[in-house]
């Protein structure tokens, strides 16, 4: 396998134009941050064979090119018996990736001249760790350079905690601008959870904080879409109202006024189910008081989350909310997606329990692990 080095203003120009120029397969073999101070990267990229680790012949064996010559038969006189040799252990044969691991070492240490660097080993693998949490190339490069500075007088898993807490932004607010009355929208794909995010929030920010509060439902075309909602209404003494269409949901909140607090419940959008749904959703956007909140389990993949988020992008939302975390392995994933797109995290899921499960959003609440996560959470004021 030939390498080469490539230089460029980031990580991603460098492989661009590794890529012009030896095709894209070509990949990234070793990286580093040039010493000239010009703030520029060199990148050692190459393009894997086809045959590494396949078992497969290359083109010279296919044409018949490189094959081993036919020996020819020579009579011999049968030699005598010999004592069998006692077997050798024989080596088992080494894969295609650690072959190509080796490599990867030897092009790092003629970069540096000195072995492998544990940080810049331990950054590398946080480089490939972002980039399957779905960061994407550009915010990963960012990230890693930040805690490539931060972590020369730090831990490094307390740098990329700050490096991580300095990019994003939270925001547990309920409603838009500053009058007296809130409204709230959830809005997400199917089992996200919102029904029983929306009660919570009822409990906390409605109940405790004594002021007046409306439900909005606009699950009524469903079967069983409501009876969930109005249970819990029910037991809170709190006014349910049942819509289906966006003229009734305007109508609905141009008669509650004096509502201090509007939550609206709305029912889980597949893709599939964006068109029939639009009439509600435009409201939804072009409501000048509403504030939709998106919600996202965190159990979903980097790529599922991304696919969601351009699904309701349409609907304007501002703030992100975060379900089922305590299912879910990282939650990482849901971070970077609030920091890809420049929107506040708002709440947190953390279980079943009403109002118990809800906190406000926090970097180092989403990023320990499920198994660390405190259950016994004191009240929260109002919004």
């Amino acid at each position: 396998m030939d390498f080469k080095s490539y230089y460029g203003s980031s990580i991603r120009e460098a492989l661009q134009g590794a890529r012009k120029e030896l095709g894209p397969e070509a990949a990234i073999l070793a990286s580093r941050q040039t010493e000239d101070g010009s703030g520029r990267y060199e990148v050692v990229c190459g393009v894997i064979p086809a045959s590494i680790g396949s078992g497969k012949q290359g083109p010279a064996a296919e044409n018949g090119q490189g094959r081993p010559p036919v020996a020819r038969r020579i009579a011999a006189e049968r030699p005598a018996p010999q004592p069998e040799p006692v077997p050798k252990p024989v080596a088992e044969p080494q894969s295609g990736m650690s072959k190509l691991r080796r490599k990867f070492d030897g092009v790092r240490d003629t970069l540096t001249g000195t072995p492998s660097n544990p940080a810049e080993t331990l950054l590398d693998q946080l480089w490939l760790s972002l980039i399957a949490d779905g960061f994407g190339e550009d915010l990963t490069n960012e990230v890693v350079t930040g805690v490539r500075r931060r972590s020369r007088g730090l831990d490094f898993q307390v740098a990329l905690m700050d490096e991580l807490v300095s990019r994003t932004r939270l925001d547990a607010s309920l409603g838009r601008g500053s009058g007296k009355r809130r409204i709230t929208a959830l809005v997400g794909p199917p089992g996200a959870g919102k029904t029983s995010l929306l009660v919570k929030l009822a409990v906390r920010y409605g109940l405790t904080g004594r002021r007046p509060m409306r439900l909005v439902s606009l699950d009524g075309s469903r079967v069983g879409g409501v009876d969930a909602l109005e249970r819990y209404a029910s037991g809170m003494a709190t006014p349910l109202e049942v819509v289906e269409t966006g003229m009734a949901l305007a109508q609905t909140l141009d008669t509650q006024a004096e509502a201090g607090l509007i939550l609206i419940d709305t029912p889980g959008l597949s893709p599939s189910d964006m068109g029939a749904a639009q009439e509600f959703t435009t409201v939804l956007a072009r409501h000048p008081e509403i504030d939709v909140q998106l919600v996202i389990p965190a159990t979903m993949s980097p790529a599922d989350m991304k696919a969601t988020f351009e699904r309701f992008r349409p609907l304007l939302p501002s703030r992100i909310v975060v379900t089922h975390t305590d299912a879910a392995v990282s939650c990482r994933a849901a971070v970077g997606l609030a920091m890809a797109h420049e929107l506040p995290l708002s709440f947190v899921s953390t279980g079943p329990s009403v109002p118990e499960d809800l906190d406000e959003a926090s970097v180092s609440g989403l990023l320990r692990p499920a198994a660390a996560q405190p259950k016994a959470r004191s009240a929260v004021s109002a919004a």
